[in-house]
């Protein structure tokens, strides 16, 4: 149904460069995750977040990788029935730690290490953003004009 969001992982030294950049071309910063190193970047539909945490699967991904997209989430109608899916596929499933007050977001390994994620609107999920990280204040309504992310040409 479409990409939720865009996660990258990167480490302290990298991630002015990459925000000053992404400022530049019209995102603003939308949130702040309540308990972890990760900001959210919005523009549009587009969120991308941008991940300096010093443990888990982000930072073991920027130790191996270096600075790069590590994870998408992706838009789907029902997330556990595309994960039971995705496990009856073969797609080799993926958990992690998940904190208080953090949401179990069903995902598979992708390719190169990456995973993929996936949220509905018809549950929790859905509510990523609010449940997960606090809002910045910043004025998220001044874009460069990007409306969403697509694969289709």
């Amino acid at each position: 149904m479409g990409t939720a969001f865009v996660e990258f992982a990167v480490d302290d030294a990298s991630a002015p460069k990459l925000e000053q950049m992404l400022a530049a071309l019209g995102f603003r910063r939308a949130g702040r995750h309540k308990s972890k190193a990760v900001t959210r970047w919005l523009q549009g539909d587009i969120n991308l977040v941008v991940n300096t945490n010093k443990e888990g699967f982000a930072h073991s991904f920027n130790i191996t990788h270096g600075s790069a997209v590590c994870a998408l989430g992706l838009k789907v109608d029902n997330a556990a029935a595309t994960f039971a899916r995705a496990k009856l596929l073969l797609d080799e499933p993926f958990r992690q730690a998940v904190g208080p007050g953090e949401l179990d977001i069903p995902a598979v390994r992708g390719l190169g290490g990456s995973l993929v994620y996936f949220l509905d609107a018809g549950s929790k999920l859905g509510r990523v953003w609010e449940i997960e990280f606090d809002e910045t204040g910043e004025d998220v309504s001044k874009a460069a004009g990007l409306a969403r992310l697509s694969h289709t040409r």
